[in-house]
């Protein structure tokens, strides 16, 4: 099945791939700064992705105890552009698995 993204909207909830599995890793310590929480499970579900002057990231990672840790990133645009933690918050799994 083909999708059209159109700009500047959300992609469809898709599982991960290797770049964002990389991604939420990078930000596994900020996020658990962010929320005052350490998490020995890490383990990225799915995202979607909004292309802007870069792209936008939300992304469901589930952290145990049946919650699930959610994520918006902003990436710039360019090899060298760094990653900006612009939300995160643990949700309990039933409320974050609906899209």
């Amino acid at each position: 099945m083909c999708t059209m993204v159109i700009a500047g909207g959300w992609s469809e909830w898709k599982e991960v791939d290797d770049e964002v599995k990389k991604i939420c890793l990078l930000l596994k310590s900020e996020a658990e700064k962010k929320t005052k929480r350490k998490f020995p499970v890490y383990l990225p579900l799915t995202y979607r992705h909004q292309v802007v002057a870069g792209s936008n990231y939300e992304m469901k990672v589930y952290v145990g105890n049946d919650s699930c840790l959610f994520l918006k990133v902003f990436q710039g645009l360019g090899s060298d552009a760094k990653l900006e933690l612009q939300k995160a918050a643990v949700l309990p799994l039933p409320s974050i698995i609906i899209h």
